[in-house]
C-alpha cells in the first residue's frame, strides 16, 4: 500500500509520466492481484492517457475494467464518475466515427447519471457546456435550472444560463425568471446589464425582447437606475 500512496504521490507531483505512472500500477497489481486501490486507480490513469491521446486504450476493455470495480469496495460514487467521464471521453471518439447512435445513448448515460455526483461549480458549468456542444441545449437548460434557482449560486453559471434562456419567451416568463435575473444582477450588475447592451463588444439582446414583462420589469429595476 506503501507503494500505491508512493506512486500516486509521484504522479500527482509531476515526478513520474503517465504512461511510466501507470506501468508502475500494473507491476503492484500483479503483486496484489485484488487490491480494489489499485485497480481503481488503474482505471482512472487509463481514462487520463485516453483523454489525452499519451495512451492507446480499449474502450470495450476499460469500460469492463470500470464496471469490474462494482464487485469491490470502492466507493460507488466514484464508479459513477469514472463511467461518467468514459462517457464523456467514448462520446467525442463515437462521434468522429459517425456513430450517431451509440454517441446519444452515451451521452444520456450522462445525463441520467449526473445526479449522482457531488459536483463542483467547474463542474456543473462544463458539463451544461458539453450538452450544448453535442445539440442538447435542453438538457443543459434544464440541468442548469437545478442550480441556478439558489441564492449562492456561481456566477458564471448564472450567467451561462442567461445567455443560454434570455431570448426564449417560454423560458423567460418561467416563475422563477424574475428571481434568477435578480439574483444574476445582484451579484454582478454591470454584468447583467451588459446582457441589454447592443452596442458592446459582445453584442446584446435586442429592445425588441423587452416586450417581454418580465424582461422589460428586471431591466428598468435594474439598470435604468
Amino acid at each position: 500500500m506503501l507503494n500505491n500512496n508512493f506512486a500516486a504521490y509521484k504522479y500527482q507531483e509531476n515526478i513520474m509520466e503517465l504512461f511510466e505512472t501507470l506501468k508502475q500500477f500494473k507491476k503492484l497489481q500483479d503483486l496484489l492481484p485484488n487490491n480494489h486501490r489499485i485497480k481503481y486507480n488503474i482505471c482512472v490513469l487509463q481514462l487520463k492517457g485516453w483523454l489525452s491521446s499519451e495512451i492507446i486504450i480499449d474502450p470495450a476493455v476499460l469500460y469492463q475494467d470500470i464496471q469490474n470495480l462494482n464487485k469491490t469496495p470502492v466507493d460507488k460514487r466514484l464508479i459513477k464518475r469514472l463511467l461518467i467521464n468514459y462517457h464523456i471521453i467514448n462520446s467525442e471518439l463515437l462521434m468522429s466515427q459517425r456513430k450517431y447512435a451509440e454517441k446519444d445513448k452515451s451521452l444520456k448515460f450522462i445525463y441520467d447519471n449526473y445526479v449522482f455526483l457531488n459536483l463542483s461549480d467547474q463542474d456543473i458549468l462544463s458539463l451544461s457546456q458539453y450538452f450544448v456542444e453535442y445539440g442538447h441545449s435542453d438538457w443543459a437548460q434544464k440541468f442548469l435550472f437545478n442550480y441556478v434557482k439558489k441564492v449562492d449560486t456561481n456566477e458564471d453559471i448564472l450567467f451561462y444560463y442567461l445567455n443560454m434562456t434570455i431570448v426564449s419567451p417560454t423560458v423567460t416568463m418561467d416563475k422563477f425568471y424574475h428571481s434568477i435575473m435578480l439574483n444574476a444582477m445582484t451579484s454582478n450588475k454591470k454584468r447583467f446589464c451588459n446582457l441589454f447592451n447592443t452596442s458592446g463588444k459582445d453584442g446584446g439582446i435586442t429592445f425588441q425582447l423587452l416586450e417581454n414583462e418580465n424582461l422589460k420589469k428586471t431591466f428598468c429595476e435594474s439598470c435604468l437606475k
